[in-house]
């Protein structure tokens, strides 16, 4: 029986001579006989071959092995049949593809016609995204995302598929991230700020990673009756994300450049934010990734396994849905950014994943802090003064805050309070900004309108002679209609003032 098992397992092996290999070496012991595999076998798998099979009609997988001419098909039963030793983290990957995937794409294939097609639809909406300004850009926290993403992610998968894991952020203050079925890794600043350790961020990453290797959006895309053509759900699309370009080009970048001296707290309105959560809420349903609860189960335990093969806390997952659903009740009320009825899963998510550990750690929120201001920009349009708040005092308390943090500081603090106390720690904040850029704009106007808060008009009036001055240098310099309209706008409030001020 033996020799007969061999004789048939080579002519497979004869059939799966132009099939194509995946290699990745593994070695595992049989704990349950399987196929050609007996019970206490050790085996060094070479890794799997793939081919499809025209009696079958359909794609066959089997494991090959070193120096051994035997192959043994995959099918379901083979889960819980081998136990495998895991030295690296594609090890731990290929073991789940053998088990789980495999299985599936003998069912329906590869169906490489809709891979194409959603790969097409990731790259349009991370074209369109660039083009409207609507991409988060920091070079030193994408290279530390980077960097987590080669300690988490496959390098290669045993099914054949591509793995090209890819990093995008993106200005949107909602609390999420996802992974398109390209392997693009899409996070959110908002979820980004939500974090405080790197745990918390290396458990999102697994978390999503874990989808991609599950094949969870293409199990929903296929799931689904309907799916809209790709010329017509752009063309919605691009009517919303047009409306995301014109606000940020008119407020954010009159000179059409990047960096815009003329930046003014809350010109990242409500309104822009609604349109981003709206646009993300659509690409989402489109590319599968509005996943059940049975599969945020499955990625949520994947997830705990890997952070605690890599030494990580593996209660940094419950962690970090905490933080989320922390946020999220304070900021229940806010209907144009959650649906409640989406994060209802969270608490009994948390309750399955063990204990939170909530301790910051400010090496991660320094390296953060462009996300956070990012963040707390967007939080300042919605007019969440608190919220804001609290996003740039982290930053500034760990020492890494920008202007526009001071500047988004003052202004948050002029909006919810006026006391002696806090006026006075306004203008502390302000001669610290003025280490940085002592003619700001924006700090220059603030610092005015705390001095006429304590009534020192005089002071205020010395303030506006500078002022006055650098608006008009800048009306000379700028050759943008839209910079010289705002300059002037704030021309006419000084003189005005001035005024408002001999009057008083």
């Amino acid at each position: 029986m033996r020799r007969i098992m061999l004789l048939l397992a080579i002519m497979i092996n004869c059939t799966t001579l132009m099939a194509q290999k995946y290699w990745h070496d593994m070695e595992a012991t049989v704990i349950k006989n399987y196929e050609n595999l007996q019970k206490g076998q050790k085996i060094e798998i070479a890794g799997v071959a793939h081919n499809f099979s025209e009696k079958y009609l359909e794609d066959r997988y089997f494991l090959f092995y070193k120096d051994e001419p035997q192959v043994t098909f995959i099918d379901s039963s083979i889960r819980g049949k081998l136990q495998y030793k895991i030295k690296t983290i594609d090890d731990f990957w290929n073991v789940k593809i053998i088990e789980r995937i495999i299985p599936e794409l003998m069912k329906r294939g590869l169906q490489y016609d809709l891979r194409a097609d959603m790969e097409m639809d990731a790259l349009e909406f991370i074209n369109r995204a660039e083009m409207s300004n609507y991409v988060f850009y920091d070079p030193y926290l994408e290279d530390y995302i980077y960097r987590l993403i080669a300690k988490i992610a496959p390098s290669t998968m045993l099914d054949g598929r591509p793995c090209n894991v890819n990093l995008v952020m993106l200005k949107d203050p909602t609390i999420n991230a996802s992974m398109y079925s390209n392997g693009t890794l899409v996070i959110n600043t908002g979820l980004i700020s939500c974090l405080h350790s790197e745990e918390e961020l290396a458990a999102v990453i697994a978390h999503e990673v874990a989808h991609f290797v599950l094949d969870h959006s293409v199990n929903n895309v296929n799931s689904e009756i309907d799916r809209k053509k790709r010329a017509e759900f752009w063309s919605g699309v691009a009517t919303a994300i047009a409306g995301i370009a014109e606000v940020t080009t008119v407020a954010l970048n009159p000179d059409g450049m990047k960096s815009n001296p003329y930046y003014v707290p809350g010109d990242i309105t409500c309104e822009m934010a609604k349109v981003c959560s709206e646009i993300s809420n659509r690409v989402i349903d489109r590319l599968g990734m509005k996943y059940n609860h049975k599969q945020e189960a499955e990625a949520d335990m994947m997830a705990m396994e890997v952070l605690e093969f890599l030494g990580y806390d593996k209660n940094a997952l419950c962690t970090t849905l905490t933080r989320m659903a922390n946020a999220i009740a304070l900021q229940r009320s806010n209907s144009i950014y959650f649906d409640t009825k989406k994060h209802q899963s969270l608490d009994s998510r948390i309750a399955s994943l063990g204990v939170p550990n909530l301790v910051n750690d400010h090496n991660y929120e320094k390296t953060v802090s462009f996300a956070v201001t990012a963040s707390a920009r967007m939080k300042y349009g919605e007019r969440r003064f608190k919220d804001c708040l609290s996003l740039v005092r982290q930053n500034i308390a760990n020492k890494v805050a920008t202007m526009q943090d001071y500047v988004l500081c003052v202004n948050c603090m002029l909006s919810l309070y006026d006391s002696s106390e806090t006026n006075s720690e306004a203008l502390e904040l302000i001669n610290m900004a003025k280490t940085i850029n002592p003619n700001d704009f924006n700090l220059l106007r603030t610092e005015i309108l705390v001095y006429l808060r304590q009534k020192n008009n005089e002071q205020a009036k010395s303030l506006m002679q500078n002022y006055a001055s650098l608006l008009n240098q800048s009306i000379e310099k700028t050759q943008s209609d839209v910079a010289k309209t705002y300059l002037y706008g704030e021309l006419e409030w000084v003189n005005n003032m001035k005024l408002k001020i001999d009057a008083l």
